[in-house]
């Protein structure tokens, strides 16, 4: 039970780990973090933003809902140069394939709950991976997922997609997810 207990806080909140096992980390993170969350409350009021909650056992960094699109967002812990090795994505030596399976898993999960809720509605997310200011990103995108720099995260998602979500359903779902996750 214990084992459990701990496999579950963990994927629930993994920056109390951070936290409690390593400060130094949780203090970059948290700072990175702080400055994604002050650059996506630069958007107007018709973006509908929610940051670090649990949504069916997965930990979402960020997801934004907008007319524009739905974007989940995940933050790369490192700052080391992007490169693609064997079809996975590296931050240095550290792989981010952890990083990008979750992200796709969570844009599937909701493009899966907007069509049983919304009567058949396919809205699949935008997966997007942020990472630090450090560098510039010589890649945009990997395998589907953007990635972008905080100080350009407004930028891409201000970007008019292919198709034009109606604001409705973008605030059906906002108000969805408010009552049942937050």
């Amino acid at each position: 039970i214990g084992v459990l207990t701990i496999f579950v806080s963990k994927r629930i909140n993994p920056m109390a780990w951070k936290k409690l096992l390593n400060r130094a980390e949780f203090e970059e993170l948290a700072a990175q973090e702080k400055k994604v969350e002050d650059s996506l409350s630069q958007l107007d009021d018709s973006y509908f933003i929610f940051s670090n909650f649990s949504f069916e056992l997965f930990h979402i960094d960020h997801l934004v809902i907008s007319e524009n699109g739905f974007f989940v967002l995940g933050r790369v812990p490192f700052t080391e140069d992007l490169n693609v090795k064997n079809n996975t994505l590296f931050a240095g030596d550290n792989s981010l394939e952890t990083l990008t399976a979750r992200v796709w898993r969570v844009c599937h999960l909701v493009n899966i709950i907007i069509n049983k809720g919304f009567d058949g509605l396919d809205i699949m997310p935008v997966p997007v991976l942020v990472v630090p200011d450090a560098y510039k990103v010589a890649m945009k995108e990997f395998n589907g997922i953007a990635i972008t720099t905080v100080s350009d995260l407004n930028n891409l998602l201000n970007k008019k997609l292919k198709f034009k979500i109606n604001k409705e359903h973008a605030e059906g779902f906002a108000v969805y997810l408010k009552q049942r996750y937050m």
